[in-house]
């Protein structure tokens, strides 16, 4: 960790781009719509099926009708950018109805009425980051595609403590699982309960948040370092 930390950061930080979906002009409230559902009926990793069911019902509650040409670019902005938003913003929601001190940082935050209030920026990669990840207490980590994300590996290796959304592919051969003890090295959140549960336990248990993120700086430093991966690649 670094040898001269920032004084007490934020309780929960995100270090992340916010993508923030667009209107579409030929179907007039579908964004919104969708955005509305997943929040309302809880957000989490979706078969594609989902989003066809999603699309037609969307199709019947704003009497639109989707061609047929359209319907692949809608289908993926719903499964791809509309997912992915909510899923980075809406535990911020729930970590600010706890009433918790929560910044942002990264490219897009600025552009959302909601979000600009906490946006702190881009953060350069280096030292500035490594002393960002040692100063908050809880950094997040939400991303559709996989855990096994260079965000959860350079936080434990600066000091920090991650809460990550769990993915389905964590307990899959070459998920976090694989490369972290979950519950032990590294934690995972899997509902709005079970975040606002961990966030309160490790907000207020120092000793517990510390003993987290000193077994996964262990383990990252004993086995996934860029040297442990290059070593991989040569051989």
């Amino acid at each position: 960790p670094p040898e001269n930390p920032l004084p007490p950061g934020p309780e929960i930080a995100f270090v992340s781009n916010l993508a923030i979906p667009k209107p579409l002009r030929h179907y007039p409230g579908l964004i919104e719509h969708a955005k509305e559902i997943l929040r309302t009926e809880g957000i989490g990793y979706r078969d594609p099926d989902f989003y066809q069911r999603l699309l037609a019902r969307m199709e019947k509650d704003l009497g639109l009708d989707i061609s047929v040409a359209d319907r692949p670019a809608v289908l993926h902005l719903l499964s791809f950018d509309v997912e992915r938003y909510v899923q980075r913003t809406e535990p911020l929601r729930w970590a600010r109805a706890m009433g918790l001190k929560i910044a942002v940082y990264g490219r897009g935050w600025e552009e959302s009425a909601e979000f600009a209030p906490i946006a702190r920026g881009v953060v350069q990669p280096g030292k500035t980051l490594r002393d960002l990840y040692a100063s908050a207490r809880i950094h997040l980590h939400m991303n559709s595609d996989t855990n096994v994300h260079a965000r959860i590996f350079e936080c434990l290796l600066s000091g920090g403590f991650i809460l990550a959304w769990a993915h389905p592919g964590d307990r899959e051969p070459g998920g976090l699982g694989e490369m972290l003890e979950i519950g032990r090295e590294v934690v995972t959140f899997s509902s709005c309960a079970d975040f606002k549960e961990k966030a309160r336990r490790y907000l207020s248990d120092a000793g517990a948040r510390q003993a987290v993120s000193g077994a996964g700086r262990a383990k990252v430093l004993e086995r996934h370092t860029t040297v442990h991966r290059a070593k991989e690649i040569v051989a």
